[in-house]
């Protein structure tokens, strides 16, 4: 009865695929449900048999007799069928759940993994470790490290300082606000950074809305040049990745008992004591993972810097770019690129390093 309901249910997502227009990656997930599904409850025999027969249905119907669905569609039944055997044994929940981690596990080691692996490897094959020892050694590229680390480490600093407030009062009020607040926390997502950057542009323009405020309101004589700087890209930068603070706070915020606060008072605590001595200490969870994924998304930036920034304001990301495109040296690129993940991996490692011991000692902030 379970082989015929998946089939029937595979045969629509099948149908789907063919009539609907639809995006790679949505037609990518359907057979693969099935490929999942089937795995999860006869095995890796019949995963891997079933996978196969989806991606050689797949690949003739494209044009291809046997290629990469074929291939990595048998895969992923084996290794979910496999992991099904070893791990789970009877309840279909956990069968589901393998399924969402063999997903991110596989997307993540053939679209993440192997083309980074693939491109260093190549990269130290044609020119050793020339590439990076002229990374290094040059002026010019060790400053574009510093302003992308500066950048970052300051777009940090104040997405955290407007952050904090507005989470915590998010998490502590009981009106209607709070709704309203998290809609428009929520709102910038709906636009996409590109509009964004060119929002800010209007208004830091020489004679953009700013200038033209400030100048009618008599502050400044002469328009204040602002965009096509650092402060334009620290600017939009927090415009962009403050929500990202918020909501990583909001949540910790919220988990804190109130009780806490309250025995603090009763022990003749004042309030800026009880923030210090109690919330504080227990938020530093939130503050953590948002700091760290504020930076990440800093260091990494492409599209604010290049908008705001203009052609002569350089990060790391908008060399990358440079490199490909305008200097056509793939081996710079690559280095570049790889200097820039080991830096937030070596962030992130030491704030770990840094911050277990507390955590441990605080019970993970709970």
């Amino acid at each position: 009865m379970r082989k015929l309901l998946f089939f029937v249910v595979y045969l629509i997502f099948f149908g789907i695929q063919v009539t609907v227009p639809q995006p790679a990656w949505l037609k990518f997930d359907l057979v693969l449900l099935f490929v999942y599904s089937m795995a999860m409850l006869y095995g890796p025999q019949t995963g891997a048999l079933t996978g196969a027969a989806a991606g050689l249905m797949y690949d003739f119907l494209s044009g291809a007799v046997f290629g990469f669905h074929t291939i990595t569609r048998c895969m992923v039944g084996f290794v979910a069928g496999f992991i099904k055997g070893q791990v789970f044994k009877e309840h279909f929940a956990y069968h589901i759940v393998a399924a969402l981690v063999i997903t991110a596990g596989i997307r993540m080691l053939f679209f993440f993994v192997a083309p980074m692996v693939y491109i260093l490897v190549h990269t130290l094959h044609e020119n050793g470790f020339s590439d990076f020892v002229n990374f290094f050694s040059d002026p010019f590229y060790r400053n574009i490290l510093w302003v992308t680390l500066r950048v970052s480490l300051v777009s940090t600093a104040i997405s955290l300082v407007l952050g904090y407030p507005t989470a915590f009062y998010m998490a502590r009020t009981k009106s209607r606000m709070k709704q309203v607040m998290m809609i428009v926390i929520l709102f910038p997502f709906l636009v996409s950074a590109v509009v964004r950057s060119y929002g800010w542009m209007v208004i830091l323009g020489t004679n953009g809305l700013l200038n033209q405020l400030l100048q009618s309101l008599g502050l400044i004589s002469a328009p204040l040049k602002i965009l096509n700087t650092e402060t334009a890209v620290i600017i939009g930068m927090i415009h962009l990745l403050v929500p990202y603070m918020v909501l990583s706070l909001v949540g910790v915020l919220q988990s804190i008992d109130p009780n806490v606060e309250y025995a603090a008072y009763s022990l003749g605590a004042s309030p800026l004591q009880t923030f210090s001595k109690v919330v504080f200490p227990l938020s530093l969870p939130g503050i953590i993972s948002g700091c760290v994924l504020v930076f990440t998304m800093s260091m990494t930036s492409y599209v604010t810097p290049k908008l705001l920034g203009g052609s002569k304001f350089r990060m790391m990301a908008t060399m990358v770019v440079q490199e490909i495109n305008v200097n056509f040296d793939w081996g710079a690129a690559s280095a570049i690129s790889y200097i820039l993940l080991a830096v937030i991996l070596l962030v992130q490692i030491a704030v770990v390093l840094c911050t277990s011991g507390y955590m441990k000692r605080m019970g993970g902030g709970k």
